[in-house]
């Protein structure tokens, strides 16, 4: 009895031991901040703000298949080995295009890899959920890039007009790549709640313009941006969720007497919000749509192809740009089965999917042309 009696007190003192590593681990900068302050003024005051919370405007599950529990699905992700296909075993291909000396007068913009993007507009440099680590995580040797996807680094891009953040997540907001962006920003846009992490890791608030959902954002007489609603939610700790927004962003232009219209997802499962967008704004010349990490243990806050198709031909998008994929794997599809499945379901639509590899220019005003470059790829 001695015995067992020892070998539990042991344990206890070893499960208090991780205990307290793991709220020390959870205290470091990576994680950010909690709203505080002017930051949490502006978060309850939000209509979208709602016993505690931002809500989502349609009833959201965020986990589906209800037959596992959380912590089942948590030691699954964190132990189980990677289905085969799901994570390639050689490099994807990149190029490196020269972002500090692009035409200033062409509009462009280039793809990182996942939802990261750079985006020159209207004589501004845009920069959307920039993650230049090797790891979407504050936890090392997790969520590693995919081989040959991270070629790029803050010391590679220009000066920033703007950053633009469309929620929380480590796989949008990268404390290492934002941390180290602080000098080279002008003008930094985000929803509500997470100029808490910015201000936590040294940004000045005056750089920092908050959002709520339909809130307009005038750069100038040529640029407005808007963020608009996503079906989605935030959080960078196991017990702080949903204290900052959620958002997807529309970029409109004014360019030859037309208005330009570039759409940004962010992240979100589908809902009837796109018609509207499509009702407001008309129809988009180019969307950049989540399109991976989709599941049907979360298929409300993440979209799988057809709801991609669905969502594009609600807005009447011309361009599509499927993102969030190619990068890092945060689901058990194959690697390249979102740019399959989209390139079969736009066949035979009026959307032109565009498929660029990572690093390479897309043009907003001409013609674009990429390959399928995903098919025989290891034997290239």
């Amino acid at each position: 009895m001695k015995k067992l009696f020892k070998i539990l007190f042991y344990l206890i003192i070893i499960f208090i031991i991780l205990m307290i590593a793991t709220y020390l681990f959870m205290k470091t900068p990576a994680f950010g901040a909690l709203p505080s302050g002017k930051s949490l003024e502006k978060v309850k005051a939000s209509k979208n703000y709602v016993d505690g919370e931002f809500k989502n405007k349609e009833s959201t599950e965020l986990l589906t298949d209800t037959k596992k529990t959380p912590i089942k699905r948590l030691l699954e992700f964190a132990f189980e080995k990677d289905p085969e296909g799901t994570v390639p075993d050689f490099d994807l291909p990149s190029i490196k295009t020269d972002l500090k000396n692009l035409d200033p007068s062409e509009d462009v913009m280039v793809w990182f890899g996942h939802s990261s993007l750079f985006i020159q507009i209207s004589g501004k440099k845009v920069l959307v959920d920039p993650v230049f680590s090797k790891y979407a995580s504050p936890v090392p040797f997790t969520n590693k890039a995919f081989k040959g996807t991270n070629v790029y680094d803050v010391d590679d891009l220009p000066e920033i007009d703007i950053l633009l953040i469309t929620h929380d997540h480590y796989d949008h907001l990268d404390y290492p790549t934002v941390k180290k962006l602080k000098d080279k920003v002008s003008k930094i846009i985000v929803p509500l709640g997470v100029d808490a992490h910015l201000l936590r890791w040294g940004y000045d608030e005056d750089k920092i313009t908050t959002v709520d959902w339909d809130d307009e954002v005038v750069i100038d007489d040529n640029l407005k941006i808007y963020a608009l609603e996503a079906r989605h939610f935030s959080g960078r700790g196991f017990f702080n969720r949903n204290q900052s927004l959620w958002v997807s962003y529309l970029i409109e232009e004014k360019i030859n007497d037309k208005n330009y219209k570039l759409f940004l997802s962010g992240d979100g499962g589908y809902s009837g919000r796109f018609k509207e967008f499509k009702e407001r704004f008309g129809k988009i010349d180019l969307a950049a749509m989540e399109s991976g990490q989709y599941n049907k243990e979360w298929s409300l806050i993440h979209s799988k192809p057809e709801d991609v198709l669905m969502a594009s031909q609600d807005m009447e998008v011309e361009n599509l740009l499927p993102i969030h994929n190619s990068k890092f794997k945060l689901s058990n599809h194959t690697w390249d089965d979102p740019l399959k499945r989209l390139d079969e379901l736009t066949k035979n639509t009026n959307i032109k999917l565009l498929t660029p590899i990572i690093g390479e220019k897309i043009y907003l005003h001409k013609e674009n042309s990429f390959s399928k470059w995903w098919e025989n790829i290891e034997n290239k």
